[in-house]
């Protein structure tokens, strides 16, 4: 369930948008290395949806904050938050603000000029711009 756009369970329809939110939640995960709907503890009866906390996190600007701790050390903190702002543009719940699949790709090979996420849940929204300048 955790990879289904809430489009899809409303409609029962599959589109170009609904791989897309499949992607950013695998992005997610991969940089989180928790799964996308879990427990918070093995005996708890909470659920946590991965896209709502790490967009939580973003929100307190607290991104780096999800990164899944193997990688500590190992991974370029640069890379890491394109991948985070990759995975949260993908799953906006918001399927007609979602880019394309064309977009990500040249998002992720610092081709595109400007990523812009808009942060889940606010009122006014939050953007984060981060130009290719930083694809070092």
């Amino acid at each position: 369930m955790g990879y289904l756009a809430s489009e899809y369970l409303e409609h029962m329809k599959a589109t170009e948008k609904t791989d897309v939110f499949g992607f950013g939640v695998v992005s997610l995960e991969v940089a989180t290395g928790k799964r996308p709907i879990d427990r918070e503890h093995p005996q708890s009866h909470d659920i946590i949806n991965l896209v709502d906390w790490v967009c939580g996190l973003h929100t307190k600007d607290q991104l780096m904050d999800a990164i899944d701790p193997r990688l500590t050390g190992e991974c370029d903190r640069g890379e890491a938050m394109r991948l985070f702002l990759v995975g949260l543009i993908c799953a906006n719940p918001d399927c007609t603000e979602s880019p394309s699949m064309r977009r990500v790709l040249r998002i992720m090979n610092c081709k595109a000029e400007v990523l812009i996420v808009r942060a889940q849940g606010e009122a006014v929204p939050h953007f984060f711009l981060w130009p290719p300048s930083e694809c070092a």
